[in-house]
């Protein structure tokens, strides 16, 4: 995980914002593949 080692007190440092904005866009796309993939099989 990219959080791994950052102190409390950097959390809110842009680094950590843009790793878990970047880790929440991927995991929407990701979610929305394979809603898709479900929609196309079923």
């Amino acid at each position: 995980m990219p959080l791994t080692g950052i102190p409390h007190q950097n959390f809110f440092d842009f680094g950590a914002f843009d790793d878990v904005a970047h880790f929440l866009a991927h995991t929407r796309t990701r979610v929305l593949s394979v809603h898709g993939a479900a929609r196309a099989w079923f």
